[in-house]
């Protein structure tokens, strides 16, 4: 099993935007993230043709505004975080990160478990390990 954390916020794939003209582009913001995703997980994988299982766990940051009894909440795990962004869109930008890094293709992820919640550390972690190992 291989695991690496990108410790920085997680970010949603953008949607794809289109000038005037009918150019179409992918955001700067989304680029720049893909591109994060990529340096890190360089230092820990070779692309596999393997099917794959991963686990994905978002940790997000906890609003300044939130009150000590909200933080207290949220270390009990009784506050979860259930704003945006979504969790699939936050998957979505990893699972294309990590294509051509990690695997060939998304295609050979078979198994796929994500998460997102509030942490004082904000990141994400990614486990990724062949279907066959035990």
């Amino acid at each position: 099993m291989i695991e690496f954390k990108i410790p920085a916020v997680p970010v949603p794939k953008g949607r794809p935007r289109m000038t005037r003209s009918g150019h179409i582009y992918t955001p700067k913001r989304t680029k720049d993230a893909e591109a994060l995703i990529k340096f890190y997980a360089q230092t820990f994988v070779t692309p596999t043709d393997q099917p794959l299982s991963m686990r994905v766990r978002f940790g997000m940051p906890i609003p300044k505004s939130y009150s000590k009894a909200k933080r207290i909440m949220i270390g009990e795990g009784v506050l979860h975080h259930t704003k945006t962004p979504d969790l699939d869109n936050l998957l979505k930008l990893v699972l294309d990160g990590l294509n051509g890094v990690a695997y060939i293709d998304d295609k050979q992820i078979i198994e796929l478990t994500a998460s997102k919640f509030y942490a004082e550390s904000v990141g994400t972690t990614v486990q990724i390990r062949n279907w066959d190992d035990d």
